[in-house]
């Protein structure tokens, strides 16, 4: 039988505390989504959006690769380094993005056009194909993206992560992309897929320069990635996955 493990006399306590929890979260959920059915336009594709995140840095930080080329970091913090853990993500609640429930870590590598001013980076949730198979991310999870288009004009670049996990370590390299929603039997649990949209003072091109080391730079087209540690607060995440992504009936653009 499985033991939950509660410290001697706050056991009422807890349950009462966890209780309010949930029942505040369930409320803000129902809220939020009867404002974004009424809100939403009739052809808005299911989605969940952080409409603003804040960069800081750059710096030499790579929780996942551990590589030294300078990176730009938004979401948790203003402390991610090379030792950042998944717990104090969770229980500190800090981020550098609109939305409070939005702690997960991100980076992409500093380039030679300079970001907009402010709320550089724009994040979505989405689900291409049969959304109801989606399943929550798992803490922890690393992905790293090298799939990067420039928008028209060159002003903004979209970074698409992959969406399809094979149940093993959770690092980049058990993560391929999926077909029109559907994964591959050697990577069966499906995930939300992830974009960036950077937004950029100026014009990208393919030869516009990124770091790719300590004192080096190589052209945007062959080397710009992004990455992606997953710590959303919960319930809150896997409660928005649920009402915005996977729900058929509803399937609200949340954000």
């Amino acid at each position: 039988m499985e033991e939950k493990a509660t410290l001697a006399g706050t056991s009422h306590d807890g349950r009462e505390m966890r209780r309010f929890w949930f029942m505040g979260s369930a409320l803000l959920l129902s809220v939020l989504l009867s404002v974004l059915l009424a809100a939403r336009p009739a052809d808005a594709n299911p989605r969940i959006k952080v409409s603003g995140c804040n960069v800081y840095g750059p710096n030499m930080f790579d929780p996942i690769a551990f590589t030294q080329h300078s990176h730009f970091h938004f979401g948790y913090t203003k402390t991610t380094n090379d030792f950042t853990g998944l717990e104090p993500q969770q229980d500190r609640n800090e981020t550098t993005c609109k939305a409070p429930w939005f702690t997960s870590a991100a980076w992409f590598p500093e380039a030679s056009v300079p970001l907009v001013s402010k709320n550089q980076v724009a994040v979505y949730y989405r689900a291409p194909g049969d959304r109801t198979k989606v399943q929550n991310i798992p803490t922890g999870l690393g992905i790293v993206s090298h799939e990067v288009h420039l928008n028209s004009g060159g002003s903004t670049v979209t970074v698409t992560f992959p969406d399809c996990w094979d149940r093993g370590r959770l690092n980049p390299a058990n993560m391929v992309k999926s077909r029109n929603g559907v994964c591959p039997s050697t990577h069966p649990y499906r995930i939300p897929r992830v974009f960036y949209l950077i937004r950029y003072n100026g014009t990208v091109t393919s030869q516009t320069k990124v770091s790719s080391g300590a004192n080096s730079w190589a052209p945007f087209g062959s080397e710009m990635h992004a990455d992606y540690l997953a710590a959303n607060q919960q319930p809150v995440f896997n409660d928005l996955i649920e009402l915005c992504l996977r729900d058929a009936v509803a399937a609200p653009a949340c954000g």
